[in-house]
């Protein structure tokens, strides 16, 4: 259902890298600075933008996105606000 974040929706048994986060620009600012895991989605928060992304299952509404569709990457939620 996507909550390994890597782009499938795969079974996987090793630790895997997020590609999402390898294709990010060295010195981008863009540093992970929390994660939260639930029993099929995930969500971090970026030091300093205070930008959330989630991924996995939505079924509940859980990414915080505005329709139920999963999501196999990090996807940005849009907030009205940033956290710090």
């Amino acid at each position: 259902r996507g909550q390994l974040g890597n782009g499938t929706d795969k079974t996987i048994f090793t630790p895997t890298p997020i590609e999402f986060v390898n294709r990010m620009p060295p010195n981008s600012g863009f540093d992970i600075q929390q994660i939260v895991l639930g029993d099929d989605f995930g969500c971090w928060r970026a030091l300093g933008s205070g930008l959330v992304h989630c991924w996995g299952a939505n079924d509940q509404g859980q990414l915080g996105q505005p329709d139920l569709a999963e999501a196999l990457e990090p996807t940005l939620v849009q907030l009205h606000y940033r956290f710090r």
